[in-house]
């Protein structure tokens, strides 16, 4: 590594981990070089963490050639091959940023394009700092360059000054707003010890987040609307999971694994740390481009999944020890949902024993109970009805709304930065809830009661068979082992 005198440290260390896919590599250099101020790269150090599959074929003379285009660019640039393959960005991105010297740490990821947009406001902000992180917007773009123009976040303003926690309550810990590519922070924030710990016992996916999160605490970031990035769709956006199977198979996991057990650790791990209460988990949200959920629901969605699973693969199977960590999980950050959790402990109860007519008829009826739809997967926020309004668990407090409001309430969970009293609706932070003293009178019997919501939809002839081929364990071991596009098809068959 290139060594610099103090008064050369760089401002910036702009830290790319890759798996080496020249392509991708000449796509986000060729962005910043086009793209980014000259100002910015020049107080910057590029780090270019070569973490190759020994699986798959690497072109070190090509690579060179890439780096040597952008080289003179940056105060200094390190190339570091690894020894050891890392089979998930964030452990991969964990060994590069050990490089890193500078005094704001940026980890982006080979599967983005930076905009000049973007890159002007970011050059603004390591010259002159007003917090100690920001976070850019971005949008999406599919593997063949299109986009259907969704961005990440939505804001109500330009910029938006919120602390890190309830950035992340309001945003999700396991989606493209917390990824890598689009924050940058102080260095010192991001303890790469912890950082480490959490991997160890929790698992790599989000632990950047959660080791992020351990450091910034309460502290603010500075959030933009403007687009840095465009984030390219993975596979498994469009459905593929072949991903996601592959990691299981070599880490000795279940395939559902971060979105259960993992997740939950790490929600424990800023429970016992001081940093989260169950009262936080409850009312967090999951917020990325249409997407919009409460965070317990990544859960329990993946729970139901892997037991399904689980019923006819062992290895698929949640080991009882983590079944048991995760249901005490959510009987404390779940309250409303007592009976579903006790449902769903004597599914696993059943799991291996129960007929196939036992089996699904418990498993439709834990769909069932927890809700298909966006709106009635909310209604378990309700804590309160005060006249013809609800009292709603929101990320920033309480959100109230009228009670026959089933559409417009939802853009105060959509939006980073929702005015307190919005068009629609009221927010009060916890401590204003308690003191609340104003008066929702209704003027009518019908504004006391909400619009009825169903869930229910007449399913098609093919989504029927289907959902009856999955009922016989032979007939389920063989489709799961069909082609990973046939299984779509079958999927969007049952989700239609």
């Amino acid at each position: 590594m290139q060594s610099l005198s103090k008064s050369d440290r760089p401002r910036l260390s702009l830290v790319l981990p890759t798996t080496g896919n020249p392509r991708s590599v000449r796509r986000v250099l060729t962005s910043l070089r086009n793209n980014a101020p000259p100002s910015l790269l020049a107080g910057a150090e590029l780090i270019l963490f070569l973490n190759i599959n020994p699986d798959l074929p690497f072109d070190d003379k090509q690579m060179a050639i890439l780096v040597g285009e952008v080289e003179p660019l940056f105060l200094a640039t390190t190339v570091i091959r690894t020894d050891t393959y890392h089979i998930t960005a964030e452990t991969s991105a964990l060994a590069a940023v050990r490089h890193a010297t500078g005094e704001y740490l940026w980890i982006v990821g080979d599967k983005r394009v930076f905009l000049p947009e973007g890159l002007a406001l970011l050059d603004e902000f390591i010259r002159e700092p007003t917090a100690p992180c920001a976070y850019f917007n971005s949008i999406w773009f599919d593997q063949s360059g299109k986009t259907r123009g969704l961005a990440t976040t939505h804001f109500s303003s330009p910029t938006a000054r919120v602390t890190h926690k309830q950035f992340v309550i309001s945003q999700g810990i396991n989606y493209i707003a917390t990824g890598m590519g689009v924050w940058i922070y102080q260095r010192h924030l991001l303890d790469l010890d912890v950082w480490q710990t959490i991997i160890e016992t929790c698992g790599p996916h989000f632990s950047h987040v959660t080791a992020l999160s351990h450091g910034m605490r309460d502290l603010d970031v500075l959030c933009h609307a403007a687009f840095l990035v465009q984030i390219q769709e993975k596979a498994y956006h469009g459905g593929d999971s072949d991903e996601w199977t592959r990691y299981a198979k070599i880490s000795n996991t279940y395939r559902h694994y971060a979105w259960t057990f993992g997740i939950v650790r790490q929600f424990m791990f800023l429970i016992n740390s001081g940093i989260y209460r169950f009262s936080d988990i409850r009312r967090g949200m999951c917020s990325e481009t249409l997407v919009l959920r409460r965070q317990v629901d990544e859960i329990y969605v993946n729970v139901f999944l892997q037991l399904q699973m689980g019923r006819t693969s062992p290895a698929e199977r949640i080991k009882p020890e983590e079944f048991h960590e995760i249901m005490q999980f959510l009987h404390r950050a779940c309250p409303e949902h007592a009976i579903l959790n006790q449902n769903i402990e004597d599914f696993y109860a059943g799991l291996l024993t129960d007929s196939y007519t036992i089996f699904w008829r418990k498993f439709k009826n834990l769909r069932n109970i927890h809700g298909d739809g966006l709106e009635s997967r909310l209604l378990p926020l309700v804590v309160s009805q005060i006249g013809g309004s609800y009292v709603r668990l929101h990320p920033r407090g309480y959100l109230i709304s009228n009670v026959t409001d089933r559409d417009a309430f939802l853009v105060a969970y959509k939006l980073l930065n929702p005015p307190e009293h919005g068009p629609n609706w009221r927010i009060l932070r916890e401590d204003e809830f308690s003191a609340l003293a104003t008066e929702f009178t209704p003027t009518s019997f019908g504004e006391l009661f909400p619009v009825m919501i169903s869930d229910d939809r007449k399913p098609s002839a093919r989504h029927r068979m289907v959902l009856f081929l999955f009922k016989f364990r032979p007939v389920a071991w063989v489709l799961s082992h069909m082609s990973e596009r046939l299984k779509q098809r079958l999927k969007r068959i049952v989700l239609r």
